[in-house]
């Protein structure tokens, strides 16, 4: 294969894709465990006012089931608020939902004083979950950087640094391996598994000739 630009190699030992399910399995849980709480507050917030608004009849017992939901879900800004407060840094989004709520709450209208926090803290969610995300792809795009690239010269099969690897050079990439560098096929025929450069988990034919890119898996 004639190389033109330097990637990653994995061990193609076969036990890699379930390792990094679980590994994205696991760090998805561990997400979850750690907002639990917002996860929480959400709930019983949407649970209170939902059940808020069926009684609105009662004006005593809607009044008290808002109040409680508006308590639940603005407790985390509460706090954050009063933190800036000491750090003399309040005027910020806390500031403005508090107030936003609260002047909701006294005009009676507790459907959009609810709504307000609420809306705000799972926007919070699904932004640290993004960013969650985003750092299991950067982490998993780190695991696959390699160490050496098999060279094939006049004496062998040789370990290369990517970095020192020279364009035109011939290198092996066995059954299992990730190719390491972008490059072209000079065997007749091969298979490889394109899943890191699509998304999709589908298995590719290339003939000599053809170009292969760095990041797919030699599966045949």
């Amino acid at each position: 294969m004639d190389n033109k630009k330097e990637d990653v190699l994995s061990c193609g030992c076969g036990h890699c894709h379930t390792h990094e399910e679980r590994s994205k399995a696991t760090k998805n849980t561990s997400f979850v465990k750690t907002n639990w709480l917002v996860f929480c507050r959400i709930i019983i917030s949407v649970i209170l006012l939902v059940v808020g608004q069926i009684f609105l009849s009662i004006k005593a017992l809607s009044f008290v089931l808002h109040l409680l939901a508006l308590v639940v879900i603005t407790s985390s800004i509460i706090k954050n608020l009063i933190l800036s407060i000491k750090d003399k840094d309040f005027i910020n989004e806390n500031l403005l939902m508090f107030i936003a709520s609260v002047v909701s709450f006294v005009l009676s209208d507790y459907l959009e004083g609810i709504l307000i926090p609420l809306l705000f803290t799972l926007g919070e969610l699904l932004e640290n979950y993004a960013t969650s995300r985003a750092r299991i792809k950067i982490a998993s795009l780190s695991g696959l950087k390699t160490t050496f690239v098999r060279v094939i010269n006049k004496n062998g099969v040789e370990l290369v640094k990517p970095e020192d690897v020279k364009i035109g050079s011939l290198i092996e990439v066995r059954r299992g391996d990730r190719i390491p560098i972008d490059g072209i096929l000079l065997d007749s025929y091969c298979e490889l598994d394109m899943k890191v450069l699509t998304g999709e988990s589908t298995i590719k034919q290339f003939v000599v000739g053809e170009e292969v890119l760095s990041g797919a898996i030699n599966v045949g």
